[in-house]
């Protein structure tokens, strides 16, 4: 039987990406991700004479969400030095478009006092802020819900407690640099929305796009959809999902045209705010919805083009494309990534509920991006506001990659979604067909996963001959971890992804040292593990969730004198007054 990686450790691997630099960068321009925030709200906040302090709060929300979203993959506090100011002229740019005033990003000090490079005290990385002294105080009072006045406030206590203590008397923008950093930092290596904390941290609401208008997105007439599909001649493919074209829309581009069924329980109405909302959707490894078509009794949804078709195809095709093991191995990282996205970043957290081959594709460089992106996260009454909680829900439930749990309690969470990708992990890994002779692939895996010397035997034999064992092992584990029948037990899906980018990334396959990790486990110096925290000398244990049980409570924190923002000196006059939270931001 060979030595599995523990959750912990793997948990540990996670942690370590903080500590190296991430992908290099190869063009000149900003790298943070400017497409996801509600401009539109932002614009009307800026516009306001008398909200001038409001507008700074959002812009530099939008910042550090976007800075959050970079470290993903770079474990940096913000973007490097060298693209600073060419971050600084694609924001400014981006704001003035969006149509914010061009006077916002001056009077808010962009480049000055809101920075974009968020070097504290010397601090570059995540993981040298999350060992810096008293931090775990913040993750304690911020690793909750943080949507009313009583948890927001705790947090925002803390953090103000843990700056005074790391920065002392230190002019604003410091003091404001280090904020941003703490943000970034807590963000990722939590299990709450990143926008939803920042809610919290910068006193802003309705941040992320999701909660505005699409602008880039369109609704087809009936004639557009025969005219692009030549009478509908041009079938790409059929499925239960319905038929798929290629498409030459009217300004040239090409397109994916989905013929779906009209359902008997979503109306004309229904249907065309679903499509708004997944419209809103924006992330490089999600297949892009460029608009809909809806009649009476047709409707159709238009997608981007994706060359090289489905995961499925390529698997189980009897014309199927021979899939190298790297490109397996990006393709498993491309998903994570963008059910990440999903789970994270888009406000409130979405659950796909139906990850499987058939709905990702690949595009011309084998680029991995998720399709199928429904409304699992609606409630059942048709109401097109998500839910921040598990939805009681029939979905459209694949057999094999559905998780156990939910066909006991009908509730869609987000560990859900980990388990159907746990079983498409399997799936590339061994090329092999969910359900074969009635019994399921996760099953059939578990005594190969279990077994050193027949590890080997999961790989789809087209690749035996050209695959990494330590690369197995990793993605194995993941499997095993992610198809736990216990959803508690499972990883987050920001956790995966930096298991994955750490320990699949050729340029980092060791343990450089000890960390403490951020969701109950100790990993000691020297390679010696146990699972558990130190705390007083004894290991106190614990699995999946159960570890926030025995965190200690900080509601005795004691009340900031300077709450209201570290941007203001604790003697000088106070902005106007905001009533998001009960409580100031850490941003006035």
């Amino acid at each position: 039987m060979r030595r599995r990686l523990a959750p912990a450790l793997l948990l540990a691997a996670a942690l370590l990406l903080a500590a190296r630099p991430g992908p290099v960068v190869i063009a000149a321009d900003c790298p943070l991700d400017l497409s996801w925030p509600n401009y539109g709200l932002i614009a009307s906040v800026c516009s306001d004479q008398n909200g001038h302090s409001k507008c700074c709060r959002y812009i530099n929300a939008v910042l550090a969400v976007s800075s959050a979203m970079y470290a993903n993959t770079t474990g940096t506090l913000g973007v490097p030095a060298q693209f600073s100011d060419a971050c600084i002229a694609n924001i400014s740019d981006t704001l003035v478009s969006k149509g914010i005033l061009p006077t916002a990003a001056s009077f808010c000090g962009l480049g000055i006092k809101i920075q974009v490079s968020y070097q504290c005290v010397g601090m570059a990385t995540i993981l040298e802020m999350l060992q810096s002294p008293n931090f775990s105080d913040v993750t304690r009072s911020c690793a909750t819900t943080l949507s009313d006045d009583v948890t927001c406030k705790r947090c925002l206590n803390s953090g103000l407690s843990y700056l005074r203590h790391l920065v002392g008397e230190q002019d604003n923008v410091t003091l404001n640099t280090c904020r941003d950093a703490a943000f970034v930092a807590f963000v990722r290596q939590g299990n709450i929305s990143t926008v939803d904390t920042a809610g919290c941290f910068f006193s802003v609401q309705g941040l992320s796009a999701l909660q505005g208008n699409s602008t880039i997105f369109g609704r087809f007439s009936y004639k557009e959809m025969k005219k692009a599909t030549r009478n509908f001649s041009t079938v790409l493919g059929e499925g239960q999902d319905g038929t798929v074209f290629r498409g030459q829309l009217n300004d040239g581009s090409v397109a994916a045209i989905r013929r779906v069924g009209c359902s008997p329980k979503q109306s004309q109405h229904e249907f065309c705010k679903e499509m708004e909302f997944l419209g809103r959707l924006h992330h490089r490894h999600l297949v892009g919805l460029k608009g809909f078509c809806s009649t009476r009794f047709e409707r159709f949804q238009v997608y981007e083009y994706m060359e090289n078709g489905s995961l499925q195809d390529h698997l189980h095709s009897p014309s199927k494309h021979l899939l190298p093991w790297k490109n397996r191995v990006q393709i498993a990282i491309d998903v994570a990534n963008a059910l990440e996205y999903l789970h994270f970043y888009c406000d409130p957290p979405l659950y796909h509920g139906d990850v499987k081959p058939s709905n990702v594709f690949l595009d011309k460089n084998y680029l991995a991006k998720l399709a199928g992106c429904g409304l699992a996260h609606h409630s059942s009454s048709g109401n097109t506001t998500p839910s921040r909680t598990p939805v009681n829900v029939k979905i459209q439930a694949t057999p094999g990659y559905v998780d156990p749990e939910y066909m006991v309690t009908q509730e869609v969470t987000m560990k859900s979604d980990v388990y159907s990708y746990g079983v498409l992990l399997l799936e590339l890994v061994t090329g092999k067909p969910v359900i074969q002779d009635n019994k399921s692939l996760v099953e059939w895996s578990r005594e190969l996963i279990g077994t050193d010397y027949r590890l080997h035997e999961l790989v789809d034999p087209s690749v035996v001959d050209a695959f990494d064992l330590d690369e197995l092992q990793v993605v194995a584990d993941v499997i095993h971890w992610c198809t736990h029948r216990d959803g508690t037990a499972r990883p987050s899906m920001k956790q995966v992804l930096r298991i994955l980018y750490e320990r699949l990334d050729p340029l980092s396959g060791r343990f450089a040292r000890a960390v403490e990790g951020e969701e109950g486990y100790y990993y000691c110096h020297g390679g010696g593990r146990v699972k558990g925290k130190q705390a007083g000398g004894d290991l106190i244990g614990f699995s999946g969730d159960a570890a926030r049980s025995w965190l200690p409570s900080s509601s005795s924190t004691s009340r900031s004198h300077c709450s209201r923002s570290v941007l203001l000196e604790c003697n000088s006059p106070e902005p106007e007054s905001s009533p998001v939270h009960g409580n100031a931001a850490f941003l006035a």
